[in-house]
């Protein structure tokens, strides 16, 4: 298993990486770029993903299936198109998150902050909402 974990990765340029079952716990990927990158089943508890680009891009989409996500800042990510099913968020903070056309089937979304989210064309099936916190933009349609 790839250990990352406390790093400081802000920035960086991982496009399409293989970091499937990579240990990124509490790093920071602040404005990194992981456009088409792996990390199924990767776990990145507490991470900072603030500002980063995991937009699918030309089919280069993220594959982020089972990735736990619990508690980690994930303020203004781009999700838009990525695999993310079954993935957990619980109690993360995913404001201004784009989600647009994202598979999120499965996914715990327990406690987060998704205010200002776009959900636009996500599916949505079997997620997991209790407790989360919405605003009117994050359902209507964009």
């Amino acid at each position: 298993m790839t250990n990352f974990r406390d790093a400081n990765l802000s920035k960086c340029n991982l496009d399409n990486a293989l970091l499937q079952e990579a240990d990124l716990s509490y790093a920071n990927l602040s404005g990194a770029s992981l456009r088409g990158t792996n990390l199924s089943g990767a776990n990145l508890e507490g991470c900072i993903l603030k500002g980063a680009n995991l937009e699918d891009r030309g089919g280069q989409r993220a594959t982020l299936e089972s990735v736990n996500f619990k508690n980690s800042t994930l303020e203004e990510a781009n999700f838009s198109g990525a695999n993310l099913r079954v993935a957990n968020f619980k109690g993360a903070n995913l404001e201004n998150c784009n989600f647009r056309g994202a598979d999120l089937a499965g996914a715990n979304l327990e406690d987060t902050n998704l205010r200002g989210a776009n959900l636009h064309k996500a599916n949505l099936i079997g997620v997991n909402l209790r407790g989360a916190n919405f605003d009117i933009r994050t359902v209507s349609s964009r």
